[in-house]
């Protein structure tokens, strides 16, 4: 793999999702999983009718998943 100081601009290292958890989708039901990516978590939710991904930059996956089902009602009403 490059050097970081050799990256040419626009490329970056190739990171590897770790593995993913579940966790309380809330009052709407469902499955939410997140998996951390880094410093950072990627975030998954999905019910018969609806999906969603998001991605938390310099967030640990538990939080993420809490924010995420915080924002499922907003995002889907």
């Amino acid at each position: 793999m490059a050097r970081p100081d050799r990256l040419r601009r626009g490329q970056r290292r190739h990171r590897h999702p770790g593995h993913r958890h579940p966790y309380p989708a809330g009052p709407l039901g469902g499955s939410l999983e997140c998996l951390p990516y880094g410093a950072d978590a990627l975030c998954g939710w999905a019910d018969t009718t609806t999906a969603a991904v998001a991605y938390f930059p310099r967030t640990a996956p538990a939080a993420a998943a809490r924010t995420f089902a915080a924002m499922r009602s907003d995002l889907e009403h």
